[in-house]
């Protein structure tokens, strides 16, 4: 696998934002009735709004590991939910290669 994940795609799939870090997936109704999105952190990088050529290898990774610890320490009424694929299914369950760890 490349170790810098500049875009992500779902099987077929795509993401129903594909903003300048960020890819976000609409993931349907979720337990308690309301709306779910899979927001995947990709190795983009931009600098005054302009997404740049090369990514980071392993930057989404490192930054979704420091939203989720703040999520969890810091901030406890928030808006994460999992970052387990099992617990988010299919199809992102399919393709742990690509989302484990974003």
């Amino acid at each position: 696998m490349n170790p810098v994940v500049m875009s992500t795609q779902c099987g077929n799939q795509p993401p129903t934002h594909h903003g300048k870090v960020r890819d976000i997936y609409d993931a349907g109704k979720i337990a308690d009735g309301g709306s779910g999105l899979v927001i995947v952190t990709t190795d983009r990088v931009s600098a005054d709004d302009v997404v740049m050529n090369q990514g980071v290898p392993y930057k989404g990774m490192v930054l979704h590991a420091l939203s989720k610890w703040w999520f969890e320490k810091i901030v406890p009424h928030n808006h994460f939910i999992t970052d387990d694929l099992d617990e988010i299914g299919e199809p992102w369950s399919k393709h742990p290669q690509v989302f484990r760890g974003r």
